[in-house]
């Protein structure tokens, strides 16, 4: 897949986050300041790591730049949106093989995750630290074949031939994709019940709360079909969050300024100031169709927010 073209998808993606977190977050911190809890904004905080500087959130928020103060709920909705975009969703290549055990899906907080994703993950992990190159190949066959277009139900005659059984057939790559709106919308479900919802102003109809569901829903979807192409070449991906991009630089083009920052390019005074959020993450792209994985190079810059130069 054309690098130019993932470039782009991943540029929109800000924008379309954060209108969604405009619509739906809760635009004033000070309009239910008083209502959150210490734990409640602490577990928020806890829900970006990797993401967000893990500190207490009152001296925190002070870093902050004053319009990113002001709209914290919105701007953490965002970066919790786009954390299990990437994460979840992304850098999962086998996030929907559950359609061959859909019951193990069904997992009880605090229980191991024996769903057949997960195991194929673990498997995956395991096999990089054996060869690779080779689990590299296993990988994108695995998921190629996946979403192939080969009937399901199929009879191979004695002279190689096959013939399909039964009438109207569902091809494996439907199927796949299928799966992946399920597993899609089993995760936004699962988002927007955890920490998520203390950043979410009330709506005030079940059409509202639909359509918030809905329009998260459909860009995961389109990620999940980006990853499966992504996921069925060679090369690896990866993503880099907070733990890579510790201070700004202007000259290393890695990261963007959110526009909450309020920034002029170039602007001296917001060089080497501390990152406290990575909003979206930098995404590369390892390794080559030759399987050697020693160099990467960067296929989308990140986006953050950092320390307010007026605050220091």
């Amino acid at each position: 897949m054309d690098d130019k073209v993932i470039t782009k998808i991943c540029e929109r993606i800000p924008n379309q986050v954060y209108f969604w977190a405009v619509d739906y977050a809760i635009g004033d911190i000070k309009t239910v300041d008083a209502r959150l809890s210490a734990n409640e904004k602490q577990s928020i905080i806890a829900a970006l790591d990797g993401y967000c500087k893990q500190e207490d959130w009152e001296p925190l928020i002070q870093r902050f730049p004053a319009d990113a103060r002001k709209k914290v709920l919105q701007l953490f909705a965002q970066t919790l949106w786009t954390k299990h975009l990437f994460e979840d969703v992304f850098l999962k290549p086998f996030l929907y093989f559950d359609f061959y055990e859909q019951e193990e899906m069904t997992s009880t907080a605090g229980k191991p995750d024996i769903s057949l994703p997960t195991k194929l993950q673990n498997m995956y992990h395991m096999f990089r630290t054996v060869d690779k190159g080779q689990a590299e190949l296993w990988r994108s066959d695995t998921v190629r074949l996946a979403n192939s277009i080969v009937p399901l139900n199929e009879e191979v005659n004695w002279d190689g031939h096959t013939t399909i059984l039964g009438s109207a057939q569902l091809v494996l790559g439907e199927r796949s994709k299928q799966a992946r709106r399920s597993a899609v919308e089993r995760l936004v479900s699962n988002i927007l019940d955890g920490p998520m919802r203390l950043m979410l102003r009330k709506l005030s109809s079940p059409k509202e709360v639909d359509q918030r569901s809905k329009i998260m829903v459909d860009v995961y979807c389109r990620m999940a079909e980006l990853a499966t192409r992504c996921w069925a070449e060679r090369q690896r991906w990866d993503i880099r969050g907070l733990d890579k991009v510790d201070r700004f630089h202007w000259v290393s083009e890695t990261l963007d300024l959110h526009f909450l920052q309020m920034a002029t390019k170039d602007d001296p005074k917001f060089d080497g100031k501390a990152v406290l959020v990575v909003v979206q993450p930098l995404l590369y792209l390892c390794g080559g169709l030759d399987l050697q994985f020693n160099y990467d190079r960067m296929i989308a810059k990140g986006l953050a927010i950092v320390e307010d130069p007026d605050s220091t």
